[in-house]
């Protein structure tokens, strides 16, 4: 079989071509990809992720403070409470841990040492469900998901 020259002109001519087109999209790729690689990313933090009250820039404030937030937590629900005065006595010292969420309102409690008296559990959810909302926690300037522990002394009569 044979191929006629004209043929096999345009073939080695397209070929040539090609080559060239690869090394100048090849050259124009890199330059492409370094003006991309100097433009700063302000990616931030995962809008998912839970971080730890030490782990961020700053930590989530409730309005009026540390001791707004534990008066607001011994009072209310007070149907509960008289019930659970009943079988608890004395103070009951637990800790509680929750999220505050980029929307400032506090999420996922859980109780931990309350197993002295039965209900309690019960009664410090319904006092989370009354609280005000949080300035939440930022990172890199950002609101983020923070999870908050803190212990809680709740008196009985």
């Amino acid at each position: 079989m044979r191929i006629p020259c004209s043929l096999l002109f345009v073939l080695a001519t397209t070929i040539v071509w090609a080559q060239g087109s690869l090394e100048e999209l090849k050259d124009a790729t890199d330059v492409g990809q370094e003006r991309i690689d100097r433009i700063p990313h302000r990616a931030g933090p995962d809008p998912h992720a839970i971080f730890d009250a030490v782990a961020v820039d700053r930590p989530p404030v409730y309005p009026g403070g540390d001791e707004a937030l534990r008066l607001d937590l011994t009072r209310g629900c007070d149907s509960d409470h008289d019930r659970l005065s009943a079988s608890c006595s004395g103070p009951v010292d637990l800790t509680l841990r929750f999220v505050v969420g980029t929307d400032g309102r506090a999420a996922h409690t859980e109780v931990i040492g309350a197993q002295v008296c039965a209900g309690v559990d019960e009664l410090v959810w319904c006092r989370m469900r009354t609280l005000k909302r949080f300035e939440p926690g930022l990172k890199d300037g950002r609101p983020v998901r923070t999870r908050i522990s803190m212990p809680v002394v709740l008196r009985f009569p």
